[in-house]
């Protein structure tokens, strides 16, 4: 992806931030035709089934709007649940 925006986030992710998440990643989608988003987990050190539904619903809106959204710095803990629960097969993880 190209000129992205980039949204970094850190600690753990749960329910308690998921609506504040997901206002995030529409406001991004929605700031352009074809938006290229880019989510930094560098610093999440856990992350649960509700930020999973959050992030894999946004990736669905980014793609219909013509976009995408990609992750990257996962750390190998919060890698293993993407690939445990078959995310990783939805979300491009880069490195």
């Amino acid at each position: 992806m190209t000129d992205s925006s980039t949204l970094s986030l850190s600690g753990e992710l749960d329910v308690a931030v998921a609506a504040d998440l997901r206002e995030q990643l529409d406001r991004l989608i929605g700031s352009a035709p074809a938006p290229a988003i880019l989510v930094d987990l560098a610093d999440v050190t856990f992350l649960d089934s509700v930020i999973l539904g959050v992030l894999i619903g946004a990736v669905h809106r980014a793609r219909d709007a013509g976009g995408d959204i990609q992750l990257c710095g996962v750390r190998p803990a919060v890698r293993r649940v993407f690939s445990i629960t078959g995310v990783d097969a939805v979300i491009d993880i880069r490195d």
